[in-house]
């Protein structure tokens, strides 16, 4: 009975999270201006949250967002999290639709990130075309 209970509850995360990444960016597309800006950061922060989990479930940081498709959980308890990874990660790219640009992480500059190229998708920019970044796992 315990483990349906975990199931149903891990179903019902999933069902919540996919209904606010689906609506999240229509809420903001109606308010206008910063939208993609706002969404954008929503999508980065969810990628370095899910990188987080995965360094924290395998001991290794994921080299690609294509990791959290292809890796099978080694405990069920993990199967909620790669679900919602697979939901989100994999649907989502920055607030102009442009895919998010992963760097995994390395030792020899001490951090990983996930950039976003703006409104233009191309690296460098001001105002609504400038980069985002967010940095992970920093040991510097």
């Amino acid at each position: 009975m315990k483990t349906f209970i975990t199931i149903v509850g891990i179903v019902v995360v999933v069902l919540v999270v996919s209904f606010i990444v689906w609506i999240f960016p229509r809420w903001l597309h109606a308010r206008g201006g910063q939208a993609e800006v706002g969404y954008t950061h929503v999508a980065l922060d969810g990628v370095v949250f899910a990188s987080t989990n995965y360094f924290q479930i395998y001991g290794k940081w994921p080299t690609s967002l294509r990791d959290f498709a292809t890796d099978s959980p080694q405990n069920p308890k993990h199967v909620g999290f790669l679900t919602y990874a697979r939901t989100f990660l994999l649907a989502t790219g920055d607030g102009w639709q442009h895919p998010l640009v992963y760097k995994p992480f390395d030792p020899s500059v001490g951090y990983g990130s996930v950039t976003s190229y703006g409104r233009d998708g191309k690296p460098g920019g001001v105002g609504q075309d400038a980069d985002i970044e967010v940095r992970f796992g920093e040991t510097h």
